[in-house]
């Protein structure tokens, strides 16, 4: 069982006095998130994060029949972050030997800028540890600069890039960037 990320309020962070308010409601924010292994029965609340996460342009959302089936596959697994018991954010790994991928990590844009996001990527990285994993793999879309800066700050490292990988509905394509992390 892989240990829970570590909570905003365990790390050294310089907090001004001028903003004790905003410190409380933050702090607020994210002690009513929880990370849990998700199941079948979070389908639902995943897709609906999917849905409001991921635009159509781009053709980055799973269906699903994907995600379902993603449950199957040895070595998968899926987790959900809920605040007040609903989902607002998740994310896919995949772990084979001694690598993984992160298939896939979206928070519901009413929750965006919340650090739901890295602790989702936290808790994954700390699974991956408890594992044995030795690097942590994923794709991102070009120009997703949100994400790419979340795994930059990570210490995630670009590895490589794939030319028109996503093909969104409309036909436009987007390149993908690789990146690794060594843990």
């Amino acid at each position: 069982i892989c240990a829970p990320p570590a909570r905003s309020s365990d790390r050294l962070v310089p907090q001004p006095a001028l903003w004790p308010r905003a410190r409380r409601k933050a702090h607020a924010r994210m002690t009513s998130i929880s990370i849990e292994e998700a199941g079948p029965d979070d389908l639902d609340g995943i897709m609906c994060v999917m849905d409001a996460a991921f635009s159509p342009e781009f053709g980055e959302a799973w269906s699903i029949s994907q995600c379902r089936s993603m449950l199957t596959i040895p070595g998968s697994r899926m987790f959900v972050t809920r605040s007040r018991k609903h989902i607002c954010g998740f994310a896919f790994l995949r772990i084979i030997l001694d690598e993984a991928e992160l298939l896939m990590i979206a928070v519901h844009p009413d929750q965006a800028r919340r650090g739901i996001g890295r602790a989702l990527l936290g808790h994954v990285t700390s699974c991956c540890e408890t594992d044995g994993v030795k690097r942590l793999h994923l794709e991102v879309r070009e120009g997703n600069h949100f994400a790419m800066r979340l795994y930059v700050s990570d210490n995630f490292g670009q590895i490589g890039l794939r030319p028109a990988y996503y093909r969104g509905a409309n036909g436009q394509t987007a390149n993908s960037i690789t990146f690794c992390k060594a843990l």
